[in-house]
């Protein structure tokens, strides 16, 4: 026992100082995590945004690195003019089935012209007014899992982007 003035206080100074270590860790966690949350680790931010591919490529895709299941978000995928195909008017984008089984196609714009389902997933089949200018889809879906989806966006018989997202409860 310690006196403290005309009191005797009992105190384990030991476990007051590992009490404080852990509390300082604590708040010091709690900080990261605030941190992190406001750069977008758990939403949209710096750190979810995520493009792959440069503005000069035949294949480019923005999408976010983090979502939440059923939130809506969009993959938008950038098609290069003057490095497909300069002649067609036709371009087929292809997205993987391993993706697809863990989202819905709320809408894609522009629309396709149609849809063909494929063994690896299925190709949409949009038309290009002017082949040489690029062209922008943007592909609107809602994830139907959460934990890791791995995706794939190709041209039919072109490049292909493999992308990761993470889904949140």
């Amino acid at each position: 026992m310690q006196r403290t003035g005309s009191l005797e206080i009992p105190q384990d100074q030991k476990f007051q100082e590992r009490y404080w270590k852990l509390q300082r860790i604590a708040w010091i966690g709690m900080v990261i995590m605030l941190i992190l949350a406001f750069l977008g680790l758990f939403g949209s931010g710096p750190l979810s945004h995520a493009t792959i591919g440069n503005e000069d490529d035949p294949l480019q895709l923005k999408f976010q690195r983090f979502g939440l299941f059923h939130a809506p978000t969009t993959l938008e995928v950038h098609i290069g003019g003057d490095r497909v195909a300069s002649e067609e008017t036709e371009v087929q984008l292809e997205l993987s089935r391993a993706y697809l089984d863990g989202v819905q196609i709320e809408s894609i714009e522009p629309e396709p012209e149609r849809v063909v389902a494929i063994p690896g997933g299925v190709n949409y089949v949009f038309l290009r007014g002017d082949p040489l200018r690029s062209t922008r889809i943007q592909i609107h879906l809602m994830p139907e899992t959460y934990g890791l989806l791995r995706g794939e966006v190709s041209l039919k018989d072109g490049p292909s982007l493999d992308f990761l997202q993470w889904i949140y409860p």
